[in-house]
């Protein structure tokens, strides 16, 4: 036995309520580690890691002087993504984007164009599930993680995750979304939302827990778990840190280092074969995303456009600057032949020498590719 006498000039009751306050801050610290930890993670279900992939895809976005919400609506429908725009963020605000704005450098999938878009209205982007989640800036991380900790709740019960599409028709108000929520799931949460009117729209087959997080968000409000079948609406926790951990094969632990770097307070280390991860949801998918080549690498680049319409020379300057690319043009084209304005768009998946075709067609000039150089030329036989 081993016994601590206090300091000279010290009594003896500081020591032990020293000692009683050092345990109580362990006893606190391994509480908050165990209320971080997620057992059923939402993150790995195969609806979330496919969508991890469809989100990691390379392509090709430019806005010119368009309204945020129609844009973003565009883009996540031409890339064939689904998307979710938090009723606070400013769909009308006019945002022009040319692909270069966004982080880590060089990142050029439809996550990283899509959220580059959003910041631009002052609005940030997550992913949840396999949904794009947009809405203010401060909050994204938050709304992040009450879907992780929901999904959490419900499958400590449920074991197996379960997941259904939710459609509703325009004019549909937050409360009646919330009753069919419920009729479609049999599941009860007596709470009436803020009146509003909500789009036409639409989500992919989904759990329940991003469904109901997606809803709630706007309103600042998450759903809990109460009992079994029985959900209650809770005011929004800024909780966004939490724990997790995977089979070493599925984390990219190559990327530690950066993704540490870019989420200071981030932790990943490796344990008898898991990898333990402690961060906020992004830090997770930064590790989970699986590596894919760079467009450089990539010996038939697949991507489509969005409508679009501006002047030939915008055009193939922000294409050329997103493939890392050089444009020339041939000294025989005009200057009103550059400005022409365009109405262009690819809306299904083609390789950049179909898609140059294209934008021969529509303005009239030769447009192809040659090494790492896009050269324009003249029309002529």
């Amino acid at each position: 036995m081993q016994v601590i006498f206090p300091a000279r000039g010290q009594p003896a009751c500081w020591t032990v309520l020293s000692i009683f306050s050092l345990a109580c801050i362990y006893c606190a610290a391994a509480a908050h580690a165990q209320n971080l930890e997620i057992r059923y993670n939402l993150l790995e279900l195969p609806s979330a890691r496919q969508a991890q992939v469809d989100f990691s895809k390379p392509v090709f976005a430019t806005v010119d002087q368009q309204p945020l919400g129609r844009c973003l609506v565009e883009l996540a429908r031409t890339y064939q993504v689904s998307l979710w725009l938090d009723r606070r963020v400013d769909r009308s605000r006019i945002v022009s984007y040319d692909g270069q704005s966004h982080k880590p450098a060089g990142d050029d999938s439809a996550l990283a164009r899509l959220r580059a878009i959003a910041k631009l209205g002052e609005a940030d982007a997550g992913l949840i599930e396999n949904v794009l989640y947009v809405g203010p800036a401060d909050q994204v991380a938050a709304v992040q993680y009450a879907a992780i900790r929901l999904h959490d709740e419900i499958s400590q019960t449920a074991r197996t995750a379960q997941l259904q599409a939710l459609a509703w028709e325009e004019l549909t108000t937050p409360t009646e979304l919330l009753a069919q929520i419920q009729s479609q799931w049999q599941v009860s949460c007596v709470a009436e939302l803020p009146h509003d009117l909500m789009h036409a729209g639409q989500l992919p087959t989904s759990t329940l827990a991003t469904q109901l997080t997606l809803l709630c968000a706007g309103f600042e409000l998450q759903a809990h778990r109460a009992t079994e079948g029985n959900m209650v609406l809770e005011a929004l926790d800024q909780t966004t840190v939490w724990q997790a951990n995977y089979l070493r094969k599925d984390v990219q632990t190559q990327q530690f280092v950066n993704a540490r770097r870019d989420f200071p307070g981030a932790t990943a280390t490796i344990q008898n074969g898991l990898a333990v991860i402690t961060g906020p949801t992004d830090f997770h998918l930064r590790l989970l995303t699986p590596n894919r080549p760079t467009p450089r690498e990539t010996k038939e680049l697949k991507f489509s456009i969005p409508k679009i319409n501006a002047p030939l020379a915008k055009i193939l300057g922000d294409m050329s600057k997103q493939l890392g690319m050089q444009l020339e043009w041939d000294r025989r084209i005009t200057e009103s032949q550059k400005d022409s304005l365009l109405t262009f768009g690819v809306p299904e998946p083609r390789s950049l020498a179909e898609v140059l075709k294209i934008l021969s067609s529509t303005s009239g000039l030769v447009i192809e590719r040659r090494e790492q150089t896009i050269l324009v030329g003249p029309d002529e036989p």
